[in-house]
């Protein structure tokens, strides 16, 4: 395991601490998300969804620094643990649930292991649509990757349902087809 990936264990462990001891039941998404679902990424980014908002968001951020981490310049919800002796950083993005559609993702995620982690994670589903929404080619990618390897398993019209409604489903569709392609 690299130096990256330890610190990125590290940062998610700290956080589910910081978040579970003060009540949030939050749930894993992006990357190593989809590394439950049995995808392979070479980011290891950490980012977790918060059942959380405004009225909560400084006790995290201090509880957050508390845990060692420091406040990205990228975003007051972006955050950087810096590990001296593994001389590696690791990334952590925070997402507060505003929506009812991430409000429904935490409360449909599952425990699944991550890294030696057992951390509530956001399902299959949630990850494909979630990432159908977003503009950066590597989540496209993880999309991708998912629809690939879970084909048989996923809830194909929830998928369709949520991405329609988040008007998301013209990049599912390309997604789709690209995972069909690749085979």
């Amino acid at each position: 395991m690299d130096a990256e990936t330890e610190v990125a264990i590290k940062a998610l462990r700290r956080m589910l601490a910081a978040l579970n001891g003060m009540g949030h039941q939050p749930a894993l998404v992006g990357p190593l998300a989809c590394s439950a679902w049995g995808c392979t990424s070479p980011r290891a980014i950490v980012r977790i969804l918060t059942p959380t908002g405004d009225s909560q968001r400084a006790s995290i951020l201090s509880a957050a620094r508390g845990e060692g981490f420091q406040q990205s310049p990228d975003g007051p919800l972006r955050l950087t643990l810096v590990d001296a002796k593994l001389n590696a950083t690791a990334r952590l993005e925070l997402i507060e649930a505003g929506t009812p559609f991430l409000k429904q993702v935490i409360g449909r995620a599952q425990r699944r292991p991550v890294l030696g982690v057992d951390p509530s994670v956001a399902s299959c589903e949630d990850l494909i649509v979630m990432g159908a929404t977003s503009s950066d080619p590597a989540d496209t990618e993880d999309v991708i990757n998912l629809l690939r390897v879970n084909a048989g398993r996923i809830d194909a019209a929830y998928v369709k349902r949520e991405a329609e409604t988040a008007g998301a489903l013209d990049a599912l569709k390309r997604a789709w087809a690209e995972a069909k392609r690749r085979g």
